[in-house]
């Protein structure tokens, strides 16, 4: 009796120990990334060495322009000071590091920058009106969205040289949020403020002509796709659209309908990572899914509230801005690379949510096909054993577990040590 009590205080102990870190990593999932305090964020990117630029804009004098942190600096640099109240809207980076920014001055609604930000010029676009929205596409496809009373693109396919500028659709009282492109298929999303208006639109000719693709009066504020080419979609809010209907949805590859999987409203921003969670902010809490709204991760972090910009880095950290506070996760969401080495081969083992409640996702990374995946308890006795996952990511269901520590040992015949991670169930 006494070395059974004496087991139940070390396991206690080794519990408490344990839920502590948990719930301090639960609701201390990000860190603040120290801006200037008169600054307000307006958009978010990031480039392939791990730089990252905020387009700003001055709230006491209204003024604006671009910073940049280089990767590994504390401080930031104003990157753009040849342009005066620029008041950026937007930004993205082509893969050859080529920075676009758009914003609301008329004297330049759109410059380029080809050396990181070092020195900046103005592009010249057909037509007026604010660069709401950019999208590259390699190194010479550019579309930048507008705007006005009805929404218009302009782009252009051979880096600029020429430009074609062309009407989304002749509703008014929509605007273009976002740009996202698969396979040639460029998707628009819009915002609306009145009804049979809103939704989703399609371009297969970059630009040159669109048709409406579904989600018609839903105020759409960001897409993703993910690696498989499936398109997901969040919504701000609706029009005439009962508000249990709002929230994320999601188009299968070669499929025509969208798909209603998660009910919520206000979400700003969708990214997704390598491994195809899906990470999306709100005027709340950011929260993520593995396997299509049928469980939804939540990360309690007060830092993580009212996110309007979500962003992943090259080495796999997640970034948000709300206009006055920018955060990075801190820990990678995302592998890119970095883990155990052996025989020159990286593994990586990663498990997530954690702390979970109705299951959790493993998802293995240069593991052979004769491995097994072994959950066990903190007795050692096993919970769960698949041998041979089929493939990289496996879901399984721990409603069933008891509260309290489990350990994942992945056996791989190809090496000597094994992966071993914890997580905890709540």
């Amino acid at each position: 009796m006494k070395k059974i009590a004496a087991k139940r205080i070390i396991v206690f102990g080794l519990l408490m120990c344990f839920l502590m870190p948990s719930y301090i990593f639960s609701q201390s999932f990000f860190e603040e990334i120290s801006i200037p305090d008169t600054t307000e964020i307006k958009c978010l990117a990031h480039n392939s060495n791990g730089d990252v630029f905020i387009g700003v804009w001055d709230d006491k004098s209204y003024y604006g322009g671009i910073l940049r942190k280089l990767k590994g600096e504390t401080s930031w640099m104003s990157v753009c000071n040849e342009f005066p109240n620029l008041l950026p809207l937007s930004i993205d980076i082509a893969s050859n590091g080529v920075i676009y920014v758009g914003s609301s001055n008329a004297d330049y609604y759109c410059i380029k920058s080809e050396n990181n930000g070092d020195s900046w010029e103005i592009i010249t676009l057909p037509g007026t009106n604010n660069i709401v929205a950019i999208e590259t596409v390699g190194v010479d496809s550019l579309i930048f969205g507008r705007n006005p009373a009805e929404p218009i693109v302009v782009h252009s396919t051979d880096n600029g040289m020429t430009w074609a500028c062309d009407t989304v659709t002749m509703i008014t009282n929509n605007y273009i949020t976002d740009f996202e492109v698969f396979e040639g298929e460029l998707y628009a999303s819009m915002y609306c403020i009145s009804q049979d208006h809103g939704g989703i639109y399609k371009s297969v000719d970059f630009g040159n002509s669109w048709e409406f693709d579904g989600l018609l009066d839903h105020q759409v504020f960001s897409m993703a796709f993910n690696s498989k080419g499936d398109l997901f979609t969040g919504d701000f809010g609706a029009c005439s659209v009962p508000s249990n209907l709002c929230g994320i949805y999601y188009k299968k590859n070669g499929e025509e309908v969208y798909e209603h999987i998660i009910e919520t409203m206000t979400v700003r921003d969708i990214v997704i990572t390598k491994q195809d969670y899906v990470f999306f902010s709100t005027d709340f809490w950011v929260y993520g899914t593995s396997n299509y709204g049928q469980t939804i991760d939540t990360i309690f972090d007060p830092l993580g509230l009212y996110m309007e910009h979500l962003s992943i880095d090259p080495d796999g950290y997640m970034w948000g801005a709300n206009g006055i506070r920018l955060i990075k996760s801190l820990e990678p969401v995302s592998f890119n690379g970095v883990g155990i080495e052996e025989n020159n081969i990286e593994r990586h083992l990663l498990v997530y949510p954690n702390p979970a409640t109705e299951s959790v996702s493993v998802h293995l990374v240069n593991v052979g096909d004769d491995c097994c995946i072994i959950v066990c308890d903190l007795y050692g006795e096993v919970c769960h054993h698949i041998d041979a996952p089929c493939s990289n990511i496996y879901h399984f269901d721990i409603s069933s577990f008891p509260m309290g520590i489990y350990f994942i040992h992945v056996l791989d015949g190809n090496y000597t040590s094994p992966l071993i991670t914890k997580f905890l169930k709540l």
